[in-house]
């Protein structure tokens, strides 16, 4: 179990995060700075990665026949809540940045953050569940 974990965490996240560590060093070389924190993350990659965690995490889980126990369950269903917020929060940060509609941009990358690593935690439990 805990060889399937660390091969889960070394090929799905970090190579999920891969783009977007390419994309900040692609920001570096093309502008000659280091991109603004806040406009580099307030785009919602992150959000994006968090879809795919959840949604291969819960795919783990529904193909297995296991009874769960009641925090078992309670963790999935957090898990499956996350990564649909995360699916949903996207598109609207996205359009709102791109019209010029984003308020608050510490407050949207402090959500995305935490939804980010919700999302990473929970998928990291239903994938250790599913095994």
């Amino acid at each position: 179990m805990q060889k399937e974990l660390v091969v889960w965490l070394m090929f799905t996240v970090v190579a999920s995060l891969i783009p977007v560590m390419l994309d900040y060093c692609g920001r570096i070389i093309t502008t000659n700075r280091r991109p603004d924190s806040e406009e580099f993350f307030s785009d919602g990659q992150l959000l994006l990665i968090a879809v795919v965690l959840g949604s291969e995490a819960m795919g783990g889980v529904i193909l297995t026949d296991k009874n769960y126990s009641l925090w078992q369950i309670i963790t999935i269903g957090s898990g499956f809540i996350t990564t649909l917020c995360a699916g949903l929060l996207y598109p609207f940060i996205l359009n709102a940045q791109q019209t010029g509609n984003l308020k608050d941009r510490k407050f949207v990358i402090k959500s995305i953050f935490l939804l980010f690593l919700i999302s990473l935690g929970t998928s990291f439990i239903c994938k250790a569940i599913s095994l």
